[in-house]
């Protein structure tokens, strides 16, 4: 059973669903949805692999650790829709990367969603809640300049059969092509999802776009680019849209805003 899009509710009934570290349980009564989840307190190597889906739920998760929306009369309808995080993600690979100068590597990472829960016809929006708890992080050269992004580890895979497909998770592949004269070294890496769309491939996995990061030569600037040639041939359909689109000040950054 597909566990995310469109979900009809009896009055009285209870859903709940586990995967990565989240368990969610949903309510719907006749004026008001009741939401209720917690996370898990484990590394991302121990995350549910599968989706577990109930839906005929005895009771609530927690019944006091419930969020409770209000409504006239409540309708059948909830949606789970997945999204991309609402900050930049900094991943720091277990082991530092190093790129040589005119060499060029792609790594794969992946990145955990956030469900957006909406309900009735005109899809009302309740609550976004992320299926990992990304601790903050402060990204930048100093602090005034930077920006507050969410923290994660990463494997830095060169190979994408490597990284482990989860069904909660969107694999991000990452270029870089060092055209500098000197060694790219890699212990932290601003990755702005934010900026991404997300898809799902025919073998029902989820893909961000491809990203392209090019240090030019003599110089600190870095380009940066979305790549969809990489990406889209295994693809089977838009999923959702990146929260923002890209401007000219996405296109160039320096080595500092980005490497670290």
């Amino acid at each position: 059973m597909k566990w995310w899009g469109e979900h009809l509710f009896e009055l009285g009934q209870v859903m709940s669903w586990s995967f990565g570290s989240l368990t969610l349980t949903i309510m719907r009564l006749k004026k008001e949805w009741q939401v209720s989840y917690t996370h898990l307190l484990v590394n991302q190597d121990q995350e549910y692999t599968q989706v577990e889906f109930n839906s005929r739920a005895q009771s609530m998760l927690c019944e006091s650790k419930v969020l409770r929306f209000a409504f006239k009369e409540t309708e059948p309808s909830l949606y789970i829709s997945l999204h991309l995080p609402d900050r930049p993600l900094v991943a720091r690979p277990l082991k530092p990367l190093m790129i040589p100068a005119k060499e060029m590597a792609t790594l794969y990472t992946s990145a955990a969603f956030w469900l957006g829960l909406c309900v009735g016809v005109d899809q009302k929006k309740l609550i976004e809640i992320p299926v990992r708890e990304y601790s903050d992080t402060w990204f930048g050269p100093n602090t005034i300049s930077g920006e507050l992004c969410y923290a994660s580890k990463t494997n830095a895979y060169l190979l994408h059969e490597e990284l482990a497909q989860k069904p909660h998770r969107a694999i991000i592949p990452v270029s870089i092509q060092n055209e500098g004269n000197q060694t790219l070294k890699i212990e932290r890496m601003n990755i702005p999802v934010c900026f991404l769309n997300l898809y799902q491939a025919f073998d029902e996995h989820f893909y961000a776009e491809s990203l392209l990061f090019v240090r030019e030569s003599n110089s600190n600037a870095v380009k940066v680019d979305i790549e969809k040639k990489g990406t889209l041939h295994q693809i089977h359909r838009l999923v959702t849209p990146s929260r923002k689109k890209k401007d000219e000040n996405f296109l160039f950054k320096t080595i500092e805003m980005l490497f670290a």
